[in-house]
């Protein structure tokens, strides 16, 4: 019955370019792989969804797994002193950054 009601209610909508899917599309298109066994090209036809989003959700867990970011330049206690130094006071907050990093001995990059 949930698997009725599942392809029931799909309509196909027009889906925005760089879009992510969400939570629920990814498990709907999982579900109607796994255990309502339909192929790849029927879920597509079904839920209105491009081919290779389709194939990409299935070759991917249903939660996303988090993005790695680029690892942080500054160290905490670099960052401390860094905020701490820039402000001290109102002379040091109008100071440019590129003043405050040469100040301290930070090397910086444009």
């Amino acid at each position: 019955m949930v698997l009725s009601t599942l392809l029931s209610a799909t309509t196909a909508t027009p889906k925005t370019p760089n879009r992510q899917l969400s939570y629920k599309e990814r498990l709907q298109i999982h579900t109607l792989h796994y255990l309502a066994d339909l192929s790849p090209p029927t879920i597509v036809i079904k839920l209105g969804i491009n081919h290779r989003t389709v194939n990409r959700c299935l070759a991917s867990p249903v939660t996303p797994t988090k993005h790695v970011s680029r690892p942080s330049i500054l160290t905490t206690p670099s960052r401390r002193r860094l905020i701490e130094h820039a402000t001290t006071n109102a002379i040091q907050r109008r100071k440019p950054r590129e003043q405050i990093a040469e100040e301290l001995g930070f090397e910086f990059c444009a």
